[in-house]
């Protein structure tokens, strides 16, 4: 009686330490997935971000465009679409980074509509520098890298 209890609790130990061998390793594959997934998420949400600012410029870049042309009624209906959408990024959760600046650009939406509307060529100078703004906002920051590890470690040569 003893021998078949003792026989079962090995066994039992056995099948415990098995599913734990298998599990484990897996368990620590789905952690890492998870993790990698987080940072997608984020590159992602960062990534969209970016595509608005940019689709911001380009419906800037057509304003400016008409403007140049002479073209003041479909700058003026342009810039009306672009402070919308501008209006509309703001409330967006992936866009809390650039709220701050947004809001800068929304707070000169009224002297750039007022000036296309009186079809001030002085409304370009309005314009472009929204557009710098838009550019900035976008603009990678200098990045300096460091060397790979085993160039770090690798003797340089004496002449």
């Amino acid at each position: 009686m003893v021998r078949d209890s003792a026989k079962l609790i090995g066994a039992v130990v056995v099948v415990v330490l098995a599913f734990v061998a298998g599990y484990w390793p897996q368990h620590q594959k789905y952690l890492n997935a998870l993790g990698d997934l987080r940072i997608a998420d984020k590159q992602l949400m960062e990534a969209r971000a970016n595509e608005r600012i940019y689709h911001l410029e380009n419906t800037m870049l057509q304003v400016l465009d008409h403007t140049a042309h002479k073209e003041y009624k479909e700058a003026q209906s342009l810039t009306t679409q672009f402070f919308v959408e501008v209006r509309a990024d703001m409330a967006r959760p992936d866009m809390t980074k650039f709220r701050s600046e947004l809001q800068q650009i929304l707070d000169k939406s009224d002297i750039i509509e007022n000036a296309l509307q009186k079809e001030d060529p002085a409304s370009r100078d309005a314009l472009r520098g929204v557009m710098q703004q838009l550019a900035q906002m976008v603009a990678l920051p200098p990045v300096t890298s460091e060397p790979p590890p085993f160039l770090k470690t690798t003797p340089v040569p004496e002449n």
